[in-house]
């Protein structure tokens, strides 16, 4: 499976919010929730990196993973593991790369899922964090 990351539009407005908290925050969190893994590395409001994963069915399925981080205010941001065409599906999937070195505004809630590629329903739970001081 090849990791990309999608690109994320972050106003200015955003960039000052971000770096305004400098309590110490709990971006470094793990959740996990119906067989989904979620795990945010970092300190204070910076995210180092971001790691999902699933176990995955006893079967071989395609999955797409997303990451999404929404703040109280201003613009979100999603961060993607495609499944490629053509590519093995297998019984696991995830990626520990995502949204690196990243600042987000506080109480900004991170969230974890993974798509079916036949037929686009969501594989596990969903599960999430919040990023605060």
């Amino acid at each position: 499976m090849k990791y990309y990351r999608k690109a994320l539009a972050v106003t200015a407005l955003a960039t000052l919010a971000a770096t305004a908290f400098a309590g110490h925050a709990n971006a470094d969190a793990d959740k996990t929730d119906d067989g989904v893994n979620l795990h945010v590395y970092g300190k204070k409001l910076h995210v180092d990196r971001a790691a999902i994963w699933t176990g995955g069915p006893n079967f071989n399925v395609c999955l797409n993973g997303f990451l999404t981080f929404t703040p109280p205010r201003g613009p979100s941001g999603t961060y993607t593991v495609y499944h490629h065409r053509g590519e093995p599906c297998r019984n696991s999937a995830g990626s520990s790369f995502l949204a690196e070195d990243t600042s987000w505004p506080n109480n900004t809630k991170v969230c974890a899922y993974f798509l079916k590629v036949s037929d686009n329903k969501r594989y596990g739970g969903k599960p999430c964090a919040t990023i605060h001081n």
